[in-house]
């Protein structure tokens, strides 16, 4: 029986596939990526060019937010979590006065700022 061993890790090691590691489509949304922002990537991923009004909102957003993470912070928004893994809350950015604004909502984006966004993309 032990001479099988050879013959069977050979087989075993000729017919082991190479796994490639691709990124996972978004399809469901998750507590880092809003409903929102899930339906922007989905029709990202299909439609580069025909972007809904929504869509194109919650990429404008993500990108705000981002830019404030950027800095260092971590409390752009009331729904972030603080570093000791608390809600921000009133002591988020968006909430303070003065200082930061970020985008927090799709609601806080307006159709001058979407018009804006495709135009820059056209270029």
């Amino acid at each position: 029986m032990l001479a099988w061993a050879p013959l069977v890790l050979g087989v075993i090691a000729c017919c082991l596939t190479y796994v490639e590691a691709r990124p996972a489509l978004v399809t469901r949304p998750t507590s880092s990526k809003p409903a929102a922002f899930v339906d922007a990537i989905r029709v990202s991923q299909n439609q580069p060019q025909g972007l809904s009004d929504a869509a194109v909102a919650s990429l404008i957003v993500q990108q705000s937010r981002n830019a404030y993470y950027a800095t260092g912070h971590p409390c752009a928004c009331p729904d972030d979590l603080m570093r000791n893994g608390r809600r921000c809350g009133g002591s988020s950015a968006y909430i303070r006065p003065g200082g930061a604004q970020p985008l927090c909502s799709v609601a806080d984006v307006s159709p001058e700022m979407i018009n804006r966004y495709r135009a820059r993309l056209t270029r």
